[in-house]
Parts: C-alpha cells; structure tokens; sequence
C-alpha cells in the first residue's frame, strides 16, 4: 500500500512542475518579458522553437541519463536542479533579462525530460 501511495504522490508532482505551464504559455511568458521592456536577440517564436527543441534533446538524453545514473540520483537531483532554475527563471523575469529565462527553460526542460 505504501508504494502505492508514493507512486500517486510522485505523479502529482510531477504534474506540478510547472512543465505544463511552460508548454501551454511559452510565448505569453515571453512576451509580457518583451512588454516589460526586456532585450532579446531572438523574437517569441524563435524562443518556442528553442522550447520545442529542448524537449526533443532532453528526451534523447534521457536513455543515457538512465544508462550512468541510479534512479535516486535521477530523482533527487533532477528535482533539485529543477527547482533551482525555476527560482532563476523567476530572478530573470524580475531583472528583465529575456534571454536568462530562455536559457534557464531550457535547461529546465532538458532535466525535465531527461529524468
């Protein structure tokens, strides 16, 4: 029963990583940064490319994450650097530094996908 329970704890909070929110609002993200008066080298849809692609690559890094890693080191470290760039993400958006929080996304989803 008790694995049972971890297993329904995990999937919700996997849930709310806030991925969802990434995917579905990308460009409203982006843009309200732009409105704010941030500087970018790359327009919003440029920027969703870069988040669709970092899906694809963290998703082929995952078979090699899986390959060196143990399943708590992937667990625990994966969330753990997650949660460390979504607190970048948010320093980034109050600085107004567009291209920091595209990074920091990115490097997000990598993780995300990878563990």
């Amino acid at each position: 029963m008790g694995a049972a329970w971890m297993c329904w704890v995990i999937a919700v909070f996997n849930n709310m990583s806030g991925i969802g929110i990434i995917n579905i609002f990308s460009t409203a993200i982006f843009e309200n940064i732009k409105i704010k008066g941030a500087q970018s080298a790359l327009t919003v849809k440029q920027e969703n490319y870069l988040i669709g692609l970092s899906g694809l690559v963290g998703a082929v890094l995952s078979f090699w994450s899986c390959t060196y890693f143990t399943r708590r080191q992937i667990f625990i470290g994966g969330h753990a650097i997650m949660s460390f760039l979504l607190f970048m993400v948010a320093y980034f958006i109050d600085t107004k530094y567009s291209d920091g929080v595209l990074v920091s996304l990115c490097i997000f989803i990598i993780i995300y996908q990878a563990t």
